[in-house]
């Protein structure tokens, strides 16, 4: 597992997230929510309830994010280069994420079956096209030694469910009507967020109920 490209590392702004997580479509480049908003008024008791178990899920998550990368670098000091395998040979990507999704039985079979019709090739490059097959297979073992020497598998399914859980979360407190302007500002700054010189790109689906939170706290709507 490649520490830096894992989706709870890309994962950095939590609304994007939850709006996946609850059912979220793209619609006209922005996000949409299958959910429907709460109701036009909160308790504060609530908000700080729910703000609190939030921040409570994100903590574990980011506890469990560590574990995992912590796992993931002592993995990579033993997994195997990626030179190992000629990957021109069988038709792949020479880099792990090919490495870990090519079904070498697979895809064997199916240059078996191609031969005479497809490709035709002398026995000494025939031999060399077997034996990076097994190569191959080779990788894929050792590279799976590497994850479970160091728990790197279950690591990665508790950080998944923590991330999971925060993010569900997080999409509750966007969906409820925000009790006043401190909650307010909070949406905000979960949903205006500088990526590289840029905001993400929202549907108004998504921030409607933060728009009546602002027309109610700031316009002096019901």
């Amino acid at each position: 597992m490649d520490t830096n490209t894992t989706r709870r590392n890309l994962l950095h702004v939590a609304t994007s997230a939850a709006a996946y997580a609850s059912g979220a479509v793209i619609l006209g480049g922005g996000i949409a929510l299958a959910s429907e908003a709460h109701g036009t008024t909160t308790e504060a008791a609530e908000w700080d309830r729910a703000l609190a178990e939030m921040n409570r899920l994100k903590a574990v998550y980011d506890a469990a994010d560590d574990a995992l990368t912590e796992a993931s670098i002592k993995a990579d000091r033993i997994r195997p280069p990626e030179t190992m395998v000629p990957h021109d040979a069988i038709g792949i990507q020479g880099n792990r994420w090919s490495f870990h999704a090519a079904d070498a039985d697979k895809r064997e079979h199916n240059w078996r079956a191609a031969e005479g019709k497809t490709w035709w090739s002398t026995n000494d490059s025939k031999q060399r096209t077997i034996d990076a097959f097994a190569k191959l297979r080779e990788w894929q073992r050792l590279d799976r030694a590497a994850e479970a020497r160091h728990n790197v598998g279950p690591l990665s399914e508790r950080a998944d469910a923590a991330c999971d859980a925060w993010v569900a979360s997080t999409t509750g407190l966007m969906e409820m009507p925000a009790p006043h302007l401190p909650a307010l500002l909070w949406k905000m700054r979960e949903i205006i967020v500088d990526e590289s010189g840029s905001t993400p790109s929202w549907s108004y689906r998504y921030v409607e109920q933060m728009m009546r939170d602002a027309a109610r706290l700031l316009g002096g709507e019901a």
